[in-house]
């Protein structure tokens, strides 16, 4: 179990950090006599003293250099030596809204479930607004957890050692010149930096060996002339916004005898919209699609259920040791005659072993066949992307499977993938385990 240490205050005197002998042997210290205490960006230069006086468990400094690395005192720190350099933390932040007017009293106890598993997360952990971030001095003007109280406390921080980005509003997004401050104070630790978009998704997965063979075929939409030769190709198919999230604008568009059919959902109902003439195919393209905003996509046969189209999410996240892992795989079913599956647009989901079992009476074998094999492919997913040099956590890769029991990549989400999946699918501890699972990811990436 890891050392849990208090910072105690020092007055008068300057510069000074006074250890137990147990701790000074646990750090390996004993015999320095200068170094630099750090927490978070901020680091500060001590002399070291070595004294019985005080319990094992506390650590005194300074109040020159508690002032000056804004350190809060009233925490569960854990404390690491690398080298001259004594760690404080660790030190998380979550980058939750663009404006810090949004961080209502509401919103902040919606957050707490941040807080959930401090006891074993221990140090300081601040949520805050981006518009609140002092780029001069390198400090941040958030809230930070007070397990006492089990509340967020307003203060003024530096820059965390971690930063886990939460925030995200499709091309009006974390700028580069914000990625890059981030980059040059904390390095590489500011993670979901980079959001990639359909297109890009079917680019890098289509022409890699390990993924190809599910990468359904995939074109730009620039008007109806290209759509029309994809529609010769395929009997369905289907077009989607290239920055759409949650089935919103999702096309699928059919054959029938003389007639092309658009079929989409739209403020909880589904709509079907039939046309012979080409003049009004036009039309309705030019209401519906914008060229290269759009992509066509070949459309899969999938598993249906009770008239709902079905496809499974794989939640997949990266562990401590930085190895990707399935954390689970849900079944999701579209509203009745729905051409999306999402449950924001009124579907429903159940965890793949229940769905499996009571919905298409799998043996326990094939069962376990195919969470197996979506789970490779989610952790495939997940090492390629780090191999591309995408910095995330966790992702959630959709599956689609056609009734021949191939499976298609639909969707790969790694900036919103929504944990709410396992609280309606009825698991409420996995849930919680997904909405932790970035922080100790954080706490291991800054070395504690």
């Amino acid at each position: 179990m890891d050392e849990i240490y208090s910072i105690r205050l020092l007055d008068q005197i300057e510069s000074q950090c006074i250890c137990h002998t147990q701790t000074a042997n646990k750090l390996g210290v004993m015999g320095q006599k200068r170094g630099f205490v750090s927490f978070g960006c901020k680091r500060k230069y001590i002399t070291m003293v070595i004294s019985d006086e005080m319990a094992p468990n506390e650590i005194f400094l300074s109040r020159d250099i508690v002032q000056d690395i804004k350190l809060p005192l009233d925490l569960c720190y854990e404390v690491q030596r690398r080298n001259h350099e004594i760690m404080i933390g660790p030190f998380i932040g979550i980058l939750m809204e663009y404006e810090s007017r949004r961080m209502t009293e509401k919103f902040l106890q919606r957050a707490l479930i941040f807080a959930r598993e401090y006891e074993k997360l221990h140090g300081a952990l601040i949520i805050f607004a981006l518009d609140q971030v002092n780029t001069k001095d390198h400090t941040i003007e958030g809230y930070c957890y007070k397990p006492h109280e089990k509340q967020w406390e307003k203060g003024i921080f530096p820059y965390p050692s971690a930063i886990y980005r939460q925030i995200y509003r499709g091309m009006e997004d974390l700028t580069p010149q914000w990625k890059n401050h981030f980059l040059s104070v904390i390095g590489d630790r500011l993670f979901n930096n980079y959001v990639f978009y359909k297109w890009e998704m079917h680019e890098w997965f289509y022409k890699d060996d390990r993924t190809k063979m599910y990468v359904p075929d995939t074109v730009i939409y620039h008007g109806q002339d290209n759509m029309m030769r994809m529609l010769e190709k395929y009997p369905s198919l289907y077009v989607k916004p290239i920055e759409g999230t949650f089935g919103v604008g999702v096309v699928q568009i059919t054959k029938e005898k003389q007639s092309i059919v658009f079929r989409y959902r739209k403020k909880g109902r589904n709509r079907r919209l039939v046309y012979t003439d080409k003049n009004s195919i036009e039309r309705v393209c030019t209401k519906l699609f914008s060229p290269t905003q759009y992509i066509i996509q070949q459309g899969i046969d999938l598993l249906t259920y009770e008239d709902r189209i079905v496809d499974f999410r794989i939640v997949v996240q990266k562990d401590t040791g930085a190895h990707w892992k399935c954390k689970g795989i849900f079944a999701r079913m579209g509203a009745s005659e729905s051409v999306v599956s999402n449950s924001t647009n009124g579907g429903k989901c159940m965890e793949i072993t229940e769905f499996f079992t009571k919905r298409i009476s799998l043996s326990k074998e094939r069962i376990q066949f195919w969470k197996g094999k979506m789970g490779m492919i989610g952790e495939t997913i997940g090492q390629m992307l780090d191999e591309f040099g995408i910095h995330c956590e966790t992702i959630g890769v959709d599956l689609g499977m056609d009734h021949q029991g191939n499976l298609w990549i639909i969707e790969i989400n790694n900036h919103s993938p929504r944990p709410e999946i396992a609280l309606v699918s009825g698991k409420r501890q996995l849930y919680y385990e997904i909405k932790a699972s970035p922080l100790f990811y954080a706490k291991s990436m800054i070395g504690f």
